[in-house]
């Protein structure tokens, strides 16, 4: 598919002269060739692309990877003299010229070639090994050792080291040096299974094909690993692993990962669906078709099904299980039926912060405040990136839905006591509070809990307190963003402070902003951490701006008095998200007839 607007940017290029500007379009058609092997027209490619100087330390490198796979190492020394002439930093071409110098039994001119580049750079892994194959050929075995020992002290058995200069050596066709210095490092052989099928396909390529197929054996013996393919390269050696072996299932996941990662969505599914066709005990697999069916073909049913495939797979895995309740949360499953759902696996669920946070969140939800802070106190919470806020707002809500009830009870000391200490956070929350954390709501009550208890001057101090803050509405995104709520409680003060007039123009901006900005839609233009939710899950951002917006009229509503309204707005808002906090805790504050 590339090819065609390569060709496209060329035939731009040389509208008005045949001679390129700038070879990039014809140095990116020759990779696209090369990796198509169709050497010939990708030959072609990079030497038009060596018309500028830009590009001549590349395209030349690259004509000599395609000679040496000619086995035409003369005239790739020439490439290699032309491109270290335009780059004398090209570890690469160094390694190559060495290779090049020894094929052409030039032992002592490639000799001089790995000492001069080992000395201008000590890590050039390859130039080791080819320094040890020169060793060995001229029986010093001594100095050899000394080479490999080197070479593997650098590499530090990272499988990615030798993997990468293993396709390097494969660009240039020299099947030989890609096995042998895949092999330097046995430990390889039984943690990572991209070696192993790496070995298999270079195999292949030598003609050995019972080699072949026994590294693929070799692969699927190795404990389902974390390996992440990522190379352009790794596309053809996973596409022969799986033709090799029709029973292995695993380089056909890895390989769906690699589509997924490059958008190539369409290519990953095939992928997937075609490893669970193979084996359908793979929780992972099921796990990514799972998001991919959510995320990239909007079809929920089929992400919910997946998921759960997943995780009946393996109950001890709690990132899916996490995952799985995210989806049931988007998808419209009660609060109820999560809660009951998650407190099945309380092992999995004490294992992840995230996840133990979700579960108190229900608790909130749900009515069961003390469960839910005992629940937060019994834990020791840990920072994590898109973590800001949530935690600490969870203990707020637990305290002061506490509060409130304690108010209904006219347990007044009581409920001053929560609202004080839900101002200040325990370290054991893991986060600190902002300076300027809005804290309207607390002194509101705050403020109730003093007038009834007939201290009036600290009331009325209270009660000013709660009106300090943002008094116009915006589109809160992120989680430190001002919430309408403050704005609410804003108003629910003045009215206290006997100011209706300012209490009613605060409900009405919340009305109003709410009714303008209803039908625009929302975008993220950069990349933030700081979200309100998870975000395994692609967020639909115009529902999530039309929510806050019907949240904020059914704010407003409710301080104007007009509950049936309001009771209205809070009901899209549930209906469309019903875990969302607010609507669930703003609701219950309407008239008892209003509510039912």
């Amino acid at each position: 598919e590339s090819e065609s607007y390569f060709r496209r940017a060329i035939e731009t290029a040389t509208r008005y002269n045949g001679n390129p500007y700038d070879g990039e379009p014809w140095f990116n058609l020759g990779v696209c060739l090369q990796l198509q092997e169709r050497l010939e027209p990708a030959y072609d490619a990079f030497y038009k692309s060596a018309w500028n100087n830009a590009w001549k330390a590349a395209a030349y490198f690259a004509l000599a990877e395609i000679d040496c796979v000619r086995g035409q190492f003369e005239k790739a020394i020439d490439h290699l003299a032309q491109s270290l002439r335009y780059n004398s930093a090209n570890s690469k071409a160094t390694v190559l010229l060495a290779l090049a110098l020894q094929k052409l039994d030039r032992i002592p001119d490639a000799m001089k070639v790995c000492h001069e580049g080992l000395a201008q750079d000590p890590f050039n892994l390859p130039l080791y090994h080819e320094l040890l194959s020169l060793q060995k050929l001229k029986g010093e075995q001594e100095a050899a050792l000394e080479s490999l020992s080197s070479l593997l002290r650098i590499a530090r058995t990272d499988s990615n080291n030798f993997l990468s200069y293993a396709a390097d050596y494969a660009r240039a066709g020299c099947w030989q040096e890609a096995q042998s210095f895949l092999l330097l490092c046995p430990e390889l052989l039984s943690t990572d299974p991209l070696v192993c099928y790496y070995l298999a396909w270079i195999s292949q390529k030598m003609g050995n094909r019972q080699a072949a197929k026994e590294w693929c054996a070799s692969a699927l013996e190795i404990k389902f690993a974390i390996c992440f393919p990522n190379r352009l390269e790794d596309i053809a050696v996973l596409q022969c692993a799986a033709s090799i072996n029709p029973n292995d299932a695993d380089a056909l996941y890895y390989l769906g990962c690699l589509w997924y990662d490059k958008k190539q969505y369409a290519a990953a599914m095939e992928c997937w669906h075609a490893s669970v066709a193979r084996n359908d005990q793979r929780p992972a697999a099921w796990r990514n078709l799972g998001i991919a069916w959510y995320n990239k073909y909007h079809q929920p049913k089929k992400a919910v099904n997946a998921l759960e495939k997943a995780f009946a797979l393996d109950t001890a895995d709690a990132r899916i299980l996490m995952e799985l309740d995210q989806l049931y949360k988007r998808t419209g499953k009660t609060a109820a039926d999560r809660l009951h759902f998650l407190e099945q696996f309380p092992n999995q669920v004490s294992k992840r912060d995230d996840l133990y946070l979700e579960v108190i969140t229900l608790h909130n939800l749900l009515g069961n405040y003390q469960k839910a802070l005992d629940l937060l106190l019994a834990r020791r919470f840990h920072p994590w990136e898109g973590g800001e806020g949530r935690v600490s707002a969870q203990y707020r809500i637990s305290l002061a839905q506490l509060a409130q009830t304690c108010i209904q009870n006219q347990q007044y000391e009581k409920a001053a006591e929560l609202l004080e200490k839900a101002r200040t956070y325990p370290s054991s929350l893991g986060e600190g509070k902002l300076v300027g954390t809005p804290e309207n709501d607390l002194m509101y009550f705050l403020g109730i809990t003093q007038e009834r208890l007939h201290k009036m001057e600290t009331a009325v101090a209270c009660y000013r307190a709660a009106t300090v803050g943002l008094s116009e509405p915006v589109a809160a995104i992120f989680y430190n963003d001002p919430q309408p709520d403050a704005m609410f409680y804003q108003g629910l003060a003045w009215e206290k402070l006997l100011e209706f007039e300012v209490a009613d123009t605060l409900f009405q901006r919340l009305v109003g902003w709410g009714k303008e900005h209803l039908n625009e839609g929302a975008a993220i233009d950069f990349f933030a951490v700081s979200l309100p939710d998870l975000l395994v899950f692609d967020d639909d951002l115009s529902q999530r701006h039309s929510i806050h917006c019907r949240y904020m009229i059914a704010l407003g509503m409710l301080g104007q008095k007009k509950y049936a309204e309001a009771a209205r707005f809070f009901d899209e808002v549930l209906q469309a998200e019903p875990s969302h906090t607010g609507a669930n805790l703003h609701r219950k504050l309407l008239p008892e007839a209003v509510q039912n």
